[in-house]
């Protein structure tokens, strides 16, 4: 019978039995294949020069050196003596309620919040029907809240087909919070000027406290407006249209490792050993090839 390797248990051939030659690839295999298991096991594993280690309940990641697991960090935050390492994350998060509530049908309503810039608005759930409309078009706008003057500056619109009833629709078209400060998403009129009816949360089963309960780092839900009548058209304690938004960056952000040993950073597709005579044995090389 075959040898296991210790971290993988890749067959081992000896020369001369069946498979033989395929040993040295599967020690090649076995050295940079990723160690996945629980931190507590990690001493169990050999760690190969450049070999990873990834501990699945602490969501840590170690490099092997020959001889011992060195400390990357973690998917979030880690530190690693002089060097701290972010993984790549998914920075969106999901708020606002849950759809609920009866249909509503009056052009220019939405909901007031305060955002920080950069915001980017991905997506929310509507539930609309269509029973009594000739358009599939949803209209929305993002605009000025404007201190609820009516016909605030608009940001940005979208036009989403819709299918009627409950359903996520595509917001990434409308443009990121240029700067901190209160705004709408508000739903109009189509172009043919019909209004489909979504669905609202009445201010009976909303009002202003909830409304607070939906405060979140980036992103405050305020109150309900209507960008068309002056003074919000006493709509403060209603919940209009989207729910479940999908918020974050507009792309996935990488912190790359810093550490007090990089002495020069080199950029380029080729190996800067092959162009350059005196590279520092304390560079960092970023390929772009």
């Amino acid at each position: 019978m075959p040898e296991k390797t210790p971290n993988h248990e890749l067959n081992l051939y000896a020369q001369g039995e069946d498979n033989w030659t395929h040993s040295t690839d599967m020690e090649t295999i076995e050295e940079r294949l990723v160690v996945r298991d629980l931190e507590e096991n990690r001493s169990e594993y050999t760690p190969y020069l450049d070999a990873f280690f990834f501990a699945k309940d602490s969501e840590t990641w170690y490099l092997g050196d020959g001889t011992s697991w060195t400390h990357l960090g973690t998917l979030a935050n880690g530190t690693a003596g002089n060097s701290t390492t972010e993984g790549i994350a998914e920075i969106r998060d999901h708020v606002g309620p849950l759809y609920q509530g009866p249909y509503h049908q009056t052009d220019g309503s939405g909901i007031v919040f305060w955002a920080e810039s950069g915001l980017s608005i991905h997506s929310a759930v509507v539930d609309t029907d269509l029973s009594d409309v000739s358009t599939t078009t949803l209209s929305i706008e993002l605009v000025e809240y404007n201190g609820g003057a009516a016909n605030p500056p608009v940001i940005g619109s979208a036009d989403v087909e819709v299918n009627g009833g409950p359903e996520r629709i595509d917001l990434s078209s409308l443009p990121n919070i240029p700067a901190d400060g209160e705004y709408v998403l508000a739903r109009t009129a189509s172009s043919n000027g019909e209004i489909i009816p979504c669905r609202r949360i009445h201010k009976d089963d909303w009002g202003m406290s909830n409304y607070e309960e939906h405060t979140y780092s980036n992103i405050d839900f305020l109150k309900g407006t209507n960008i068309f009548e002056p003074d919000d058209f006493g709509s403060e304690g209603y919940y209009y249209y989207f729910f479940d938004i999908e918020i974050g960056d507009t792309t996935n952000r990488v912190m790359s490792p810093w550490s007090h040993d990089v002495e020069e950073i080199y950029m380029r597709p080729r190996d800067p050993e092959e162009e350059f005579e005196d590279v520092s044995p304390r560079a960092l090389w970023i390929d772009t090839s």
